[in-house]
């Protein structure tokens, strides 16, 4: 609640107000394909299920996991919905919401469990745009959220970073990942990578 909190007190200073505004391009509306990948720790315990085996392995390194394609969930029904409103200092306010459907959790290396879950997320954040050179755009973030699985929810922080790609004034490819902790037991902190389109007006 203290994190909603002082997310909720930032975004109140960062609403615009007369003389601050921008003149147009306030709002992006993206739409995309996402992918989750769990980073696992020692000893893996699947926290989804009522029945917990655990399984001792070396754990998956944060950087190491952070690139690591062959255990990531995605799919072609698993997509995000963003919609961001750009206001003062190179500072923006988002929504997302995401779908998926959970197929592992552990690197099929150390186990290769049968497990089909549904995903749902929501997330609210602050941006920073660290700088515009051409038609790229780097940006970090922090927010909040909320993960469902497997009928289970649990609030995290989020940290962010990723790149616009202006094809057009209005018009890009936005590349982003996020990394959601929470501090609970019965969650495992994960990456959301996300790729879409981005509208900007």
């Amino acid at each position: 609640m203290k994190h909603i909190s002082l997310l909720f007190i930032l975004s109140v200073w960062l609403i615009p107000t007369e003389g601050f505004a921008q003149e147009d391009n306030n709002w992006s509306f993206s739409v995309g394909l996402n992918a989750v990948d769990f980073n696992v720790s020692s000893p893996y315990n699947n926290p989804y299920t009522s029945s917990n085996n655990p399984i001792a392995f070396e754990g998956e390194p944060f950087f190491k996991d952070l690139f690591e394609r062959y255990d990531m969930n995605w799919n072609w029904s698993a997509y995000f919905l963003e919609v961001r409103r750009y206001t003062r200092n190179n500072f923006s306010l988002s929504g997302r919401i995401s779908f998926n459907e959970i197929t592992e959790i552990a690197p099929p290396r150390i186990l290769g469990e049968n497990i089909n879950y549904n995903y749902y997320n929501a997330d609210l954040g602050v941006n920073y745009t660290l700088f515009e050179k051409g038609v790229f755009e780097p940006v970090i973030g922090l927010g909040v959220g909320i993960t469902r699985i497997n009928g289970n929810s649990q609030s995290h922080l989020n940290f962010s970073g990723g790149l616009n790609v202006w094809f057009k004034n209005n018009l890009g490819l936005l590349i982003n990942s996020l990394y959601k902790s929470s501090s609970s037991s019965t969650f495992y902190n994960y990456f959301q990578h996300n790729i879409g389109l981005t509208y900007r007006l």
